[in-house]
Protein backbone atom coordinates (compact mmCIF):
# COMPACT_ATOMS: atom_id res chain seq x y z
CA UNK A 1 0.00 0.00 0.00
CA UNK A 2 2.92 2.68 0.72
CA UNK A 3 4.38 1.78 -2.69
CA UNK A 4 1.42 2.96 -4.42
CA UNK A 5 0.89 6.03 -2.11
CA UNK A 6 4.46 6.96 -3.18
CA UNK A 7 4.15 6.15 -6.90
CA UNK A 8 0.99 8.22 -7.47
CA UNK A 9 2.65 11.82 -6.90
CA UNK A 10 5.38 10.66 -9.04
CA UNK A 11 2.70 9.94 -11.86
CA UNK A 12 1.18 13.56 -11.48
CA UNK A 13 4.68 15.63 -11.34
CA UNK A 14 4.57 15.89 -15.16
CA UNK A 15 1.39 17.70 -15.24
CA UNK A 16 1.84 19.64 -12.21
CA UNK A 17 5.33 21.08 -12.81
CA UNK A 18 5.64 23.88 -15.17
CA UNK A 19 9.28 24.51 -17.12
CA UNK A 20 10.03 27.13 -19.21
CA UNK A 21 10.03 25.87 -22.88
CA UNK A 22 9.75 27.65 -26.47
CA UNK A 23 7.59 27.91 -29.06
CA UNK A 24 7.24 27.75 -32.58
CA UNK A 25 4.99 28.91 -35.89
CA UNK A 26 3.25 25.74 -38.11
CA UNK A 27 2.55 26.14 -41.54
CA UNK A 28 -0.13 28.43 -42.31
CA UNK A 29 -3.31 27.31 -41.22
CA UNK A 30 -5.04 29.38 -43.63
CA UNK A 31 -3.80 32.30 -46.43
CA UNK A 32 -5.86 34.86 -48.49
CA UNK A 33 -3.47 35.98 -51.19
CA UNK A 34 -3.73 39.33 -52.40
CA UNK A 35 -6.03 39.01 -55.88
CA UNK A 36 -7.80 36.32 -53.83
CA UNK A 37 -10.79 38.53 -52.69
CA UNK A 38 -11.98 42.26 -54.47
CA UNK A 39 -11.34 43.93 -51.01
CA UNK A 40 -7.57 42.72 -51.05
CA UNK A 41 -5.60 43.32 -54.19
CA UNK A 42 -2.06 44.99 -54.66
CA UNK A 43 -2.69 48.05 -54.52
CA UNK A 44 -1.56 49.75 -51.03
CA UNK A 45 -4.79 50.01 -49.76
CA UNK A 46 -5.17 46.97 -47.39
CA UNK A 47 -2.89 47.92 -44.13
CA UNK A 48 -4.82 47.09 -40.96
CA UNK A 49 -6.13 43.97 -39.43
CA UNK A 50 -6.87 42.76 -35.89
CA UNK A 51 -8.51 39.88 -33.98
CA UNK A 52 -11.76 40.45 -31.79
CA UNK A 53 -11.09 38.53 -28.43
CA UNK A 54 -15.09 38.65 -28.09
CA UNK A 55 -15.57 36.68 -31.18
CA UNK A 56 -11.73 35.32 -32.49
CA UNK A 57 -13.17 37.19 -35.96
CA UNK A 58 -10.10 39.00 -37.80
CA UNK A 59 -11.39 42.58 -38.78
CA UNK A 60 -9.20 43.86 -41.91
CA UNK A 61 -9.60 47.47 -42.79
CA UNK A 62 -9.47 47.74 -46.25
CA UNK A 63 -9.97 50.94 -49.02
CA UNK A 64 -10.01 48.80 -52.20
CA UNK A 65 -13.35 49.68 -54.03
CA UNK A 66 -13.94 52.15 -51.22
CA UNK A 67 -14.21 52.17 -47.33
CA UNK A 68 -14.73 48.63 -45.73
CA UNK A 69 -14.14 46.61 -43.10
CA UNK A 70 -14.14 42.94 -43.38
CA UNK A 71 -14.63 40.30 -40.89
CA UNK A 72 -13.25 37.17 -41.43
CA UNK A 73 -13.77 33.20 -39.36
CA UNK A 74 -10.22 33.30 -37.11
CA UNK A 75 -9.76 29.51 -37.68
CA UNK A 76 -10.59 29.26 -41.53
CA UNK A 77 -10.42 32.47 -42.81
CA UNK A 78 -13.86 32.32 -44.46
CA UNK A 79 -15.66 35.58 -45.18
CA UNK A 80 -18.18 36.49 -42.41
CA UNK A 81 -19.84 39.84 -43.43
CA UNK A 82 -18.37 43.50 -43.12
CA UNK A 83 -18.56 46.04 -40.40
CA UNK A 84 -20.88 49.21 -40.91
CA UNK A 85 -18.82 52.26 -42.12
CA UNK A 86 -21.44 54.92 -41.69
CA UNK A 87 -19.98 58.18 -41.28
CA UNK A 88 -16.65 57.08 -42.13
CA UNK A 89 -14.76 59.99 -44.30
CA UNK A 90 -11.95 62.90 -44.29
CA UNK A 91 -8.07 62.85 -43.43
CA UNK A 92 -5.35 61.76 -46.08
CA UNK A 93 -6.86 58.18 -45.65
CA UNK A 94 -10.26 58.00 -44.39
CA UNK A 95 -9.32 54.60 -43.03
CA UNK A 96 -6.16 52.97 -41.88
CA UNK A 97 -5.38 50.78 -39.16
CA UNK A 98 -7.80 48.92 -36.48
CA UNK A 99 -7.73 47.35 -33.46
CA UNK A 100 -10.37 45.29 -30.63
CA UNK A 101 -10.63 45.25 -27.04
CA UNK A 102 -11.00 42.45 -24.91
CA UNK A 103 -14.74 43.36 -24.37
CA UNK A 104 -15.44 43.21 -28.19
CA UNK A 105 -15.11 46.87 -28.70
CA UNK A 106 -13.28 47.62 -31.97
CA UNK A 107 -11.55 50.82 -32.69
CA UNK A 108 -10.05 52.10 -36.21
CA UNK A 109 -8.56 55.00 -37.22
CA UNK A 110 -7.89 57.55 -40.34
CA UNK A 111 -4.53 58.63 -41.79
CA UNK A 112 -3.63 62.45 -41.24
CA UNK A 113 -0.13 64.30 -42.40
CA UNK A 114 -1.26 67.24 -40.49
CA UNK A 115 -2.12 67.28 -36.75
CA UNK A 116 -5.31 66.22 -37.48
CA UNK A 117 -6.94 62.30 -36.30
CA UNK A 118 -10.14 60.59 -35.89
CA UNK A 119 -10.69 57.68 -34.03
CA UNK A 120 -14.01 55.61 -34.57
CA UNK A 121 -15.74 53.19 -32.52
CA UNK A 122 -17.80 50.32 -32.15
CA UNK A 123 -19.15 48.77 -29.71
CA UNK A 124 -19.51 45.17 -31.30
CA UNK A 125 -19.53 44.00 -34.84
CA UNK A 126 -23.04 44.68 -35.27
CA UNK A 127 -22.89 48.25 -33.90
CA UNK A 128 -22.36 52.04 -36.08
CA UNK A 129 -19.58 53.45 -35.79
CA UNK A 130 -18.99 56.79 -33.08
CA UNK A 131 -16.45 59.05 -32.80
CA UNK A 132 -15.08 59.44 -30.32
CA UNK A 133 -12.02 61.65 -30.89
CA UNK A 134 -11.05 64.46 -34.30
CA UNK A 135 -8.95 67.21 -33.21
CA UNK A 136 -5.34 68.12 -33.45
CA UNK A 137 -2.65 65.84 -31.72
CA UNK A 138 0.69 66.80 -30.46
CA UNK A 139 3.20 66.51 -33.34
CA UNK A 140 1.95 65.22 -37.27
CA UNK A 141 1.13 62.21 -39.16
CA UNK A 142 -0.96 60.10 -37.02
CA UNK A 143 -3.10 56.74 -37.84
CA UNK A 144 0.18 54.67 -39.63
CA UNK A 145 -0.35 52.59 -36.55
CA UNK A 146 -2.58 51.69 -33.48
CA UNK A 147 -2.52 49.36 -29.94
CA UNK A 148 -5.63 48.53 -28.29
CA UNK A 149 -5.77 46.63 -24.66
CA UNK A 150 -8.03 46.52 -22.04
CA UNK A 151 -11.82 46.32 -21.46
CA UNK A 152 -14.77 48.39 -20.50
CA UNK A 153 -13.36 51.63 -18.45
CA UNK A 154 -10.03 49.92 -18.59
CA UNK A 155 -9.47 50.51 -22.53
CA UNK A 156 -7.15 52.00 -24.08
CA UNK A 157 -6.33 52.80 -27.21
CA UNK A 158 -2.88 54.32 -28.58
CA UNK A 159 -1.28 56.25 -31.22
CA UNK A 160 2.06 56.69 -32.41
CA UNK A 161 3.05 60.15 -34.33
CA UNK A 162 5.27 59.47 -37.40
CA UNK A 163 8.34 61.63 -36.53
CA UNK A 164 11.98 60.17 -36.98
CA UNK A 165 12.75 61.02 -33.71
CA UNK A 166 11.26 62.10 -30.66
CA UNK A 167 7.51 60.52 -31.81
CA UNK A 168 4.45 61.69 -29.23
CA UNK A 169 2.30 59.04 -27.88
CA UNK A 170 -1.25 59.75 -27.26
CA UNK A 171 -3.52 57.48 -25.65
CA UNK A 172 -7.55 57.54 -25.13
CA UNK A 173 -9.18 55.92 -22.19
CA UNK A 174 -13.11 56.31 -20.95
CA UNK A 175 -13.47 59.05 -19.01
CA UNK A 176 -16.27 57.26 -16.98
CA UNK A 177 -18.62 60.07 -18.05
CA UNK A 178 -19.47 58.88 -21.32
CA UNK A 179 -16.51 60.79 -22.89
CA UNK A 180 -12.56 59.99 -23.77
CA UNK A 181 -9.56 61.16 -21.96
CA UNK A 182 -6.56 62.02 -23.98
CA UNK A 183 -2.89 61.89 -22.68
CA UNK A 184 -0.37 62.93 -24.72
CA UNK A 185 3.33 62.10 -24.26
CA UNK A 186 6.77 63.45 -26.07
CA UNK A 187 9.58 60.33 -26.08
CA UNK A 188 13.05 60.36 -26.53
CA UNK A 189 13.04 57.22 -28.94
CA UNK A 190 13.83 57.20 -32.63
CA UNK A 191 10.89 56.22 -35.72
CA UNK A 192 8.06 54.03 -34.06
CA UNK A 193 5.75 55.08 -37.07
CA UNK A 194 5.05 51.40 -38.45
CA UNK A 195 4.71 49.14 -35.80
CA UNK A 196 3.50 49.59 -32.13
CA UNK A 197 2.13 47.12 -29.46
CA UNK A 198 1.41 46.88 -26.16
CA UNK A 199 4.20 44.95 -23.48
CA UNK A 200 4.38 44.10 -20.38
CA UNK A 201 3.13 46.57 -17.84
CA UNK A 202 2.97 50.06 -18.82
CA UNK A 203 5.08 49.83 -22.19
CA UNK A 204 5.32 49.51 -25.56
CA UNK A 205 7.26 48.05 -28.08
CA UNK A 206 8.04 50.03 -31.31
CA UNK A 207 9.71 50.34 -34.28
CA UNK A 208 9.86 51.00 -38.36
CA UNK A 209 11.60 49.52 -41.30
CA UNK A 210 15.24 50.66 -40.79
CA UNK A 211 14.72 51.53 -37.48
CA UNK A 212 15.50 49.36 -34.32
CA UNK A 213 12.92 48.49 -32.07
CA UNK A 214 12.05 50.12 -28.83
CA UNK A 215 10.69 49.29 -25.66
CA UNK A 216 9.51 52.39 -24.14
CA UNK A 217 7.96 54.17 -20.68
CA UNK A 218 4.54 54.55 -21.42
CA UNK A 219 3.96 56.98 -18.34
CA UNK A 220 7.37 59.54 -19.61
CA UNK A 221 7.68 58.39 -22.75
CA UNK A 222 11.93 57.28 -22.25
CA UNK A 223 12.61 54.62 -23.52
CA UNK A 224 14.17 51.88 -21.35
CA UNK A 225 15.72 50.01 -23.60
CA UNK A 226 16.71 49.72 -27.61
CA UNK A 227 17.70 46.72 -29.36
CA UNK A 228 19.73 47.22 -33.20
CA UNK A 229 20.14 44.99 -35.83
CA UNK A 230 22.90 42.58 -34.08
CA UNK A 231 19.34 41.25 -32.39
CA UNK A 232 16.86 42.38 -34.40
CA UNK A 233 16.24 42.99 -38.02
CA UNK A 234 16.19 46.23 -39.16
CA UNK A 235 13.80 45.06 -41.88
CA UNK A 236 10.59 44.76 -39.51
CA UNK A 237 7.71 47.43 -38.88
CA UNK A 238 4.60 45.61 -37.85
CA UNK A 239 4.93 43.78 -34.51
CA UNK A 240 2.55 42.20 -31.80
CA UNK A 241 3.47 40.94 -28.47
CA UNK A 242 1.86 38.28 -26.42
CA UNK A 243 3.25 39.62 -23.19
CA UNK A 244 1.69 36.45 -20.87
CA UNK A 245 3.86 34.22 -23.16
CA UNK A 246 7.08 37.01 -23.14
CA UNK A 247 7.13 36.44 -27.44
CA UNK A 248 7.31 39.28 -30.00
CA UNK A 249 6.36 38.95 -33.37
CA UNK A 250 7.64 40.95 -36.53
CA UNK A 251 7.24 41.27 -40.21
CA UNK A 252 9.57 42.10 -42.12
CA UNK A 253 7.72 43.33 -45.00
CA UNK A 254 10.08 42.87 -48.05
CA UNK A 255 10.99 39.35 -47.63
CA UNK A 256 7.54 38.74 -46.24
CA UNK A 257 9.68 37.27 -43.43
CA UNK A 258 7.73 36.27 -40.23
CA UNK A 259 9.31 36.14 -36.97
CA UNK A 260 8.88 34.69 -33.85
CA UNK A 261 10.84 36.51 -30.98
CA UNK A 262 11.71 35.20 -27.21
CA UNK A 263 11.74 38.37 -24.85
CA UNK A 264 11.31 36.51 -21.25
CA UNK A 265 14.82 37.94 -20.57
CA UNK A 266 15.40 41.62 -22.31
CA UNK A 267 18.97 41.57 -21.67
CA UNK A 268 19.42 38.47 -24.04
CA UNK A 269 16.93 39.84 -26.16
CA UNK A 270 16.69 38.48 -30.25
CA UNK A 271 16.18 34.96 -30.22
CA UNK A 272 14.18 34.33 -32.69
CA UNK A 273 12.60 30.77 -31.95
CA UNK A 274 10.96 30.45 -35.59
CA UNK A 275 10.26 32.24 -38.86
CA UNK A 276 7.77 31.59 -41.68
CA UNK A 277 7.24 33.73 -45.32
CA UNK A 278 4.18 34.95 -46.04
CA UNK A 279 5.10 36.93 -49.98
CA UNK A 280 3.82 36.15 -53.32
CA UNK A 281 6.79 38.41 -54.57
CA UNK A 282 4.44 41.79 -54.65
CA UNK A 283 6.69 44.84 -53.23
CA UNK A 284 5.29 46.55 -50.27
CA UNK A 285 7.46 49.56 -50.85
CA UNK A 286 5.88 51.38 -48.10
CA UNK A 287 6.47 49.09 -45.39
CA UNK A 288 3.02 48.25 -43.87
CA UNK A 289 1.04 45.16 -42.46
CA UNK A 290 -0.36 44.15 -39.82
CA UNK A 291 -0.32 41.44 -36.92
CA UNK A 292 -1.70 39.97 -33.58
CA UNK A 293 -1.98 37.37 -31.30
CA UNK A 294 -5.06 35.48 -29.90
CA UNK A 295 -5.78 32.02 -28.43
CA UNK A 296 -2.42 30.44 -29.47
CA UNK A 297 -2.74 31.82 -32.90
CA UNK A 298 -0.67 34.64 -34.77
CA UNK A 299 -2.25 36.60 -37.46
CA UNK A 300 -0.50 38.49 -40.09
CA UNK A 301 -1.03 40.81 -42.74
CA UNK A 302 1.37 41.89 -45.22
CA UNK A 303 0.33 44.37 -47.71
CA UNK A 304 0.27 43.63 -51.13
CA UNK A 305 0.67 40.25 -50.68
CA UNK A 306 -1.09 37.69 -48.24
CA UNK A 307 -3.20 37.58 -44.64
CA UNK A 308 -1.93 34.35 -43.03
CA UNK A 309 -2.81 32.35 -39.56
CA UNK A 310 -0.15 30.32 -37.70
CA UNK A 311 -0.48 28.32 -34.81
CA UNK A 312 1.97 29.39 -31.99
CA UNK A 313 3.39 25.80 -30.99
CA UNK A 314 4.59 25.27 -26.95
CA UNK A 315 7.19 23.57 -26.56
CA UNK A 316 8.85 21.47 -23.42
CA UNK A 317 12.25 22.72 -22.44
CA UNK A 318 15.04 20.15 -22.72
CA UNK A 319 15.35 20.50 -18.51
CA UNK A 320 11.34 19.33 -19.03
CA UNK A 321 12.32 16.39 -21.08
CA UNK A 322 14.62 14.72 -19.03
CA UNK A 323 12.70 15.49 -16.17
CA UNK A 324 9.67 13.71 -17.41
CA UNK A 325 11.74 11.13 -18.90
CA UNK A 326 13.22 10.43 -15.22
CA UNK A 327 10.37 10.41 -13.64
CA UNK A 328 9.12 8.12 -15.69
CA UNK A 329 11.88 5.74 -15.48
CA UNK A 330 11.34 6.08 -11.63
CA UNK A 331 7.86 4.94 -11.80
CA UNK A 332 8.78 2.24 -13.92
CA UNK A 333 11.35 0.69 -11.22
CA UNK A 334 8.88 1.03 -8.50
CA UNK A 335 6.43 -1.20 -10.90
CA UNK A 336 9.06 -3.46 -11.47
CA UNK A 337 10.17 -3.65 -7.32
CA UNK A 338 6.58 -3.97 -6.87
CA UNK A 339 5.87 -7.60 -9.19
CA UNK A 340 9.05 -9.02 -7.08
CA UNK A 341 7.62 -8.35 -4.24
Amino acid sequence: MKKKILLLPLLLLPCTVSLNGSFSLSDAVWTVNAGDTPWFQNDNLTRGMAVNPATGNVLVASRTGGVNIQVLNGMTGASIGTLDVTGISGGTFPLNMIGAAADGSIFATNLNTGQGAKVYRWENESATPSVIFDGALQGTRYGDNLAVRGSGSGVQVLLASGASSNPDLAVLSPDGLGGWNLAQTATNAGRIQLGTAFGMGDTLFGTAQGSVLYQIDLATGNVIDSYGTDVFSGGVSPLAVDPANNLLAGLFTATGEVQLHDIATLDTFGTTLDTKILSIGNTNDNAVGDMAFHNGMLYVLNTNNGIAAYQVIPEPSTYALIFGLGVLGVAGALRVRRRKA
